[in-house]
Formats: structure tokens, sequence, C-alpha cells
């Protein structure tokens, strides 16, 4: 059963796998990136940092995550983790069944706005989540379980501002 997908920008990470993975207790993470997942290298180190919560885990592109939805919905207790919004719009696209999505931290750039606390957007990732969130998948920006949940109408309203 997935019990929660997740977007953040530093992929498993000290919070992910410290305060996200008890929550639920979580047994397997699919890590789901086009980059890393042709990495050798970084597909290793997430690996690593998978393995030390005793935490079983996949990397793979999105095309393999779409392809493989059902079997990573029947792994016990499992985690989905997209490195960025356009992988996860990507694979909503393409047909990867979702009811909600948690927007952990995404970093900020050139062409980026603040929207909350360690969460930054450009227009193309707001036009994206907006897309989804009309057609009810219930987007929400909480990058840690004991920060508030934000709606995507809070972060919408500012983004506007």
């Amino acid at each position: 059963m997935i019990d929660m997908i997740r977007v953040d920008s530093r992929g498993v990470h000290g919070q992910v796998m410290t305060q996200w993975v008890p929550k639920f207790n979580t047994k397997n993470i699919v890590f789901v990136d086009n980059k890393t997942s042709t990495d050798d290298f970084m597909s290793e180190v997430i690996k690593m940092a998978i393995a030390q919560r005793k935490v079983s885990g996949v990397i793979c592109s999105v095309d393999d995550a779409v392809k493989n939805q059902e079997k990573y919905s029947g792994l016990n207790s499992a985690m989905v983790v997209f490195q960025h919004i356009d992988n996860l719009y990507d694979a909503y696209k393409k047909g990867f069944k979702m009811s909600s999505v948690n927007i952990g931290t995404i970093g900020g750039g050139p062409g980026r706005k603040v929207v909350a606390p360690q969460v930054s957007l450009n227009s193309e990732e707001v036009s994206q989540l907006k897309e989804m969130n009309d057609n009810g998948v219930e987007i929400y920006f909480q990058t840690t379980p004991d920060y508030s949940k934000l709606s995507f109408a809070d972060i919408l309203a500012a983004f506007n501002k």
C-alpha cells in the first residue's frame, strides 16, 4: 500500500528518513527521478541512505514507476518520493494513480517564488499542480510532520501576491 506520495527536491534525505518514515512506519521507498535512475553513483548513495533505516528502496524512472505502480502499491507500507514536480506531473499524465501529494522542500532559484518556508515554485509547476488539484488530487504542502499543512489554495494565493 502506498502510504504517501511526496515531492522533495532534496530526494531522500534526513527529514524523510527521520521524520516521515517513522510517522508511517514505512518499509519501502520508491524514489522516482529520471536522471537519478540512470546514474549508478547517485542511485547507490540513495540506496545506502535508505538502507540505514532498514527500509527497502527502489530507484526508478517515471515510466518504470507508472508501469510498476500496481507492484509498488502491493508493497507493505510504501512511500513514493519524486525529486521534481515535473516528474510527478509526467507520472500523473501517464496514469500514475494518486489521491493526495505532499509537497516538501522545493529549492529556490531564478524564476522561482517563495510561497512557504522552504518551498519555491515557478509558474509552470503552479500550473501543473493546479491541474492536478482541480482534477481531484489533494495537493498539500508540509515539509515535516510537525508543521501545519498548507492547502494548494494557500500556496496559490501566496504565489499570486
